[in-house]
Parts: C-alpha cells; structure tokens; sequence
C-alpha cells in the first residue's frame, strides 16, 4: 500500500532531531501495520508555533493525497498534522474524501478500523481544547508580564 509519512516541529520547543525521531516512529508503526513507506513521500514541516498556516510539507501531502499518489498517511502524533482550528483540521476531510487511511502511532488511531472515525472526532476535539488552553495560558503570561512593567 502507497504510504506517506508527514512529521512536524516547532522550532521553539522541540529538539532538532525531532522530526527524525517521528519519522522512524513512523517507519515501527508501518511494520507493525505491515505495510511499507514510500521514501518519496516523507513529509516536514518546521513551524514556529503551532497555529503556522504555511506548511509547505502538508501541503505538498496534500497534493500527493489529491494526485491518488498515497492511500496511506502516517503521522507519529496527531497533533502533529492538526494544530489549529484552521486549515489543517481540513487535512482530515481531504483524507477521508479520497478514501485515504490514517493511522496516527502514538494515538493508536487507524481509520481502517470502523470505531476510529468516532475516535478521530473525540481525539480532535481533545486536541483543540488542549490548544485553546495553551493559548489562554500564553496570553495570561503575556498579560502579567507587561502589568508588572508598567
């Protein structure tokens, strides 16, 4: 089965080798799978945060997922290929609308399987909540920082 990979880091917090790391994570998961990755279709991105809407990477998957190159998209954690509540979460109707299998391996989601759908819809609605937290929390700091300045 035609599988890609897409990984992705943020260069404010995560270690260089990251993108590495997801991709070999990847690459267990698709022999425990039993299905092999294409080394043309790896894709990355490097972001500056989270919520970055030009993703070269995805968008080229995304290309590759409309051109019927993959049937497969494997992504280490699925935050990874959804962080915002913008575009990317429109990554998932695209895969579903070609017929595109996704398996996220920390998650251990795989929409093959008929219960995942719902799961998928549950992890991202987890995964935004987690996001919006975050964001909140970033903005209070930001807040306290420039009270205590004043």
């Amino acid at each position: 089965m035609k599988t890609a990979v897409y990984a992705q880091s943020r260069t404010d917090h995560s270690k260089p080798v990251s993108i590495d790391d997801q991709v070999l994570r990847c690459r267990k998961a698709a022999e425990k799978h039993g299905i092999q990755i294409l080394d043309d279709h790896i894709y990355s991105d490097v972001v500056t945060r989270a919520a970055q809407r030009k993703r070269p990477g995805l968008s080229a998957l995304l290309a590759a997922v409309r051109d019927r190159k993959v049937k497969v998209v494997l992504v280490d954690d699925l935050p990874r290929l959804v962080s915002n509540a913008g575009w990317p979460r429109l990554a998932f109707v695209e895969l579903e609308l070609y017929g595109v299998r996704l398996i996220s391996a920390q998650d251990g989601l795989d929409t093959a399987k008929e219960a995942d759908g719902l799961r998928l819809q549950l992890l991202q609605v987890i995964h935004e909540q987690l996001r919006q937290d975050f964001s909140a929390r970033q903005r209070r700091r930001t807040t306290d920082r420039k009270g205590a300045c004043a």
